[in-house]
Order: structure tokens, then C-alpha cells, then sequence
């Protein structure tokens, strides 16, 4: 199943140079937002100029409440959810992934398979260009397919692009997996 979400570029989409390299989130947001009503939204521009407005920019890029809310603010519904589960050794205060990872992680590939059946978009936090030292970056999961009745990979938009559309992609969902931060902005 693959939605037919509008595509856009953070960098053709994007007027100011300087927000273009860290616009890949609200261009998901403007994505889902057109995808989900009929109506206007705001551009790109516009909502960077907003989301800076309400102090949605910090340290690690857009954070999620600020798009939930921007979201919201053009009436149309949405939430932010983690999939991640660590052991806290408070003695040592050391941090590792807890026994429950494997589950949430599940739990998250299935949230985001329903996300796409009821027209959720879910926006996922990953590394870019699915490299293990890739910098933080956002994609808009638009489709997934099946193999088996089980989930081999999803689709998605990457606005991570000058030159060429990165459009209707595919990741298998080993490789999904292993660079998914295990954080989705669900929109609708």
C-alpha cells in the first residue's frame, strides 16, 4: 500500500539558505498537511517562520511538540510517540537497552503499518542516508509493503534532495530498523 502524499525538496522548497539543511521536518509537515485537507496550509517558509516563533527549533532540530502543535494548529490532529525501552543502572548511571526492546520496537513497526492504513502520517526520525554515522534526519513514511502478511519494508519521501526527487523510496525493514531513532510524529 503506497499513499499518494505531495512531494517537496528542503532545499527547492525552502526560500532561505539557512533554514534549507535543517528544514527536512517541516517538510514533512507540509507534506502530511497537504496530504490530509483540501484547504490551504501554509508553505514551508511559513511554518519555519511559526515553528521559530513558538521556540520549536533547538540543539537537535525541530522538536516534536512544536510540529504536534503546528499540527493542531491548522486543525488537523496529531502526536508524537517513542518506541524505546533502556535499562537505567542508577548506581552506575549507565544506560542499555532493556529487555523490553525487541517488543517496543515491534509495537512501533506496527504503529506505523496502522498509522498508513488509517491515513496517519507518521514522520519518523532516522539516520541520513541510512548510515550508521549518518546525521539526524526526518522522512515521511507514505506506504509499506507485505511479504508473507508480514512487514518486509516501508515507502517514504526523503526531502533530502537539490537535483533529483526523492520520491516513493523503498527501505527494507532490516535496514529501516537499524537506522530508525524509534521516534514517529503521527499526523492525522
Amino acid at each position: 500500500m503506497i499513499l499518494d502524499v505531495p512531494y517537496y525538496s528542503q532545499y527547492n522548497d525552502v526560500e532561505s539558505i539557512n533554514w534549507q539543511d535543517k528544514a527536512c521536518t517541516m517538510t514533512c509537515l507540509k507534506m502530511a498537511l497537504d496530504f490530509k485537507t483540501k484547504t490551504d496550509m501554509p508553505s514551508i517558509n511559513e511554518l519555519i517562520t511559526e515553528g521559530h516563533a513558538i521556540g520549536g527549533y533547538g540543539e537537535y532540530g525541530w522538536t516534536h511538540q512544536a510540529i504536534v502543535l503546528l499540527s493542531h494548529n491548522y486543525g488537523i490532529p496529531a502526536y508524537q510517540e517513542e518506541f524505546r525501552s533502556v535499562f537505567v543502572d542508577v548506581q552506575e548511571k549507565t544506560f542499555v537497552p532493556s529487555k523490553f526492546e525487541s517488543e517496543i520496537l515491534n509495537e512501533g513497526i506496527v504503529r506505523l503499518k496502522k498509522g498508513i492504513d488509517e491515513m496517519r502520517l507518521p514522520i519518523v526520525s532516522v539516520r541520513r542516508n541510512w548510515e550508521q554515522n549518518g546525521t539526524f534526519h526526518s522522512i515521511i513514511i507514505i506506504g509499506y509493503e507485505l511479504k508473507d502478511r508480514e512487514i518486509s519494508g516501508f515507502y517514504y519521501h526523503d526531502p533530502d534532495t537539490k537535483n533529483e526527487e526523492k520520491r516513493k523510496q523503498f527501505i527494507p525493514l532490516d535496514k529501516f530498523t537499524s537506522n530508525w531513532r524509534k521516534m514517529a510524529i503521527f499526523i492525522g
